[in-house]
């Protein structure tokens, strides 16, 4: 293989793998577009502050709330289409 085309494969390999992470850091950011993070949401179950989960690139699940004191509570709380956690009706009754 001449020195010309060994150079051009290069090119190629490494535009390639910049075009490879920037696909996958684009795709690991979409589910995290437009969730509200603050004020953060309390735990349902045991009243702490929540923290947003996310998925790895490799998961497929949407993000959610998890409680902070998790594993010793699973408290959870999914996200609405706006973004919001979303509550409980029985909680905001007793707002």
């Amino acid at each position: 293989m001449n020195s010309t085309r060994l150079v051009g494969w290069a090119l190629l390999g490494a535009l390639c793998a910049v075009f490879f992470v920037m696909c996958c850091e684009c795709w690991r950011k979409m589910p995290m577009r437009g969730i509200k993070t603050e004020p953060k949401p309390y735990c349902p179950e045991c009243g702490a502050q929540m923290r947003l989960v996310h998925p790895k690139e490799y998961q497929d699940w949407k993000p959610f709330w998890g409680c902070s004191q998790y594993p010793d509570c699973s408290g959870t709380r999914n996200i609405d289409e706006d973004g919001e956690p979303v509550y409980y009706e029985r909680e905001t009754n007793s707002r």
